[in-house]
């Protein structure tokens, strides 16, 4: 996309694009399969991204319970956070 905008912009410190350039831009149709195809992946992303963030706030406490107080109650820990996790 960056090299069809720079192919027809015009301009020294301000790019600016005439209307017929900007219509010119190809815009492509993606069929409704693909873009929910897309969508599934991105949301699945996401919930991947927020388990991981879940998981590692899981360890970090696990870390300071482990040196509080020992290595048996972080491990109680991180197994009832993994089972419910709190998100």
């Amino acid at each position: 996309m960056q090299s069809l905008l720079k192919r027809s912009c015009s301009g020294t410190i301000l790019t600016a694009f005439s209307k017929t350039e900007l219509d010119k831009i190809p815009i492509p149709l993606i069929d409704s399969e693909t873009q929910e195809n897309i969508n599934a992946q991105i949301n699945e992303s996401f919930q991947l991204k927020n388990q991981t963030e879940h998981l590692l706030e899981v360890a970090k406490r696990a870390v300071e319970i482990a040196i509080e107080e020992d290595e048996e109650a972080a491990m109680g820990y991180i197994e009832k956070e993994i089972k419910q996790p709190t998100l």
